[in-house]
């Protein structure tokens, strides 16, 4: 990244930004960005530098980003919000599992400050740092998958899931697993009130079972895999 950003500098010496074409520019070119798991060692340069690197890495990328893994980073939850600003309706993909809390305070959720109608795939596991912050999903009709394992802080009947769960049209892969206080009654509930929730790939493993599977899998009859493993309708799609 440092030698992709030295590039950019000598280009910047010998043509103007308004001159050079796209192809020169290195982080014009990027559509997807995993720096996942990049721990530095110093707390403070984490808060302070990442954040304005990343805004740098926005400018520079132009919004052509489709894809962002900031898994496992140490950075405020605002800076998933400055990248996804930028790429607006582009992007498709976020992944954050594992983002660690920066204990930065925040007065509106992440979600409410991007544009996120767009994106389609979203991971949230081990995330306390996002879902504690009122992580809006509601609002994010285009999902088609979703993971929020190992959350503990989602409990019982949570309101904003079931919510999502009950207007959503395109979700096809969810996975709760690890969610050991939310009720998977929740998904019950939700397909009666929402005949389009057509769940392909579902995972509840150690969630809150206060139904059992047989009960799930009468409510998708659509299920490919259930648990990491085939259902019946996905061993015959194999065959």
């Amino acid at each position: 990244m440092e030698r992709c950003k030295e590039n950019e500098e000598v280009w910047g010496q010998r043509h103007s930004w308004a001159e050079r074409h796209a192809e020169q520019n290195l982080f014009g070119q990027l559509e997807k960005l995993d720096i996942s798991s990049i721990h530095p060692r110093n707390y403070g340069l984490a808060v302070s530098v990442l954040p304005r690197t990343f805004a740098v890495i926005s400018w520079l990328n132009k919004g052509k980003l489709r894809e962002i893994n900031l898994s496992g980073l140490l950075v405020p939850p605002d800076v998933i919000s400055a990248l996804a600003f930028a790429s607006g309706s582009r992007l498709r993909c976020i992944e954050v599992s594992s983002m660690l809390d920066t204990h930065v305070p925040t007065s509106r959720p992440w979600t409410s400050l991007i544009c996120v109608r767009g994106v389609c795939e979203l991971d949230l596991s081990c995330c306390s740092a996002l879902i504690n912050n009122s992580t809006n999903i509601s609002e994010m009709q285009n999902l088609r998958s979703l993971r929020l394992d190992n959350n503990l802080l989602i409990r019982d009947y949570n309101v904003e899931l079931m919510g999502f769960l009950s207007r959503t049209k395109r979700l096809i892969h969810l996975s709760i697993k690890g969610c050991t206080r939310l009720k998977v009654s929740i998904l019950t509930k939700a397909k009666a009130q929402n005949p389009d929730l057509n769940l392909l790939e579902l995972d509840v493993r150690d969630a809150l079972m206060d139904v059992p599977l047989s009960a799930i899998r009468v409510a998708f009859p659509t299920l490919l895999k259930l648990n990491n493993r085939c259902t019946e309708l996905g061993t015959s799609r194999i065959q």
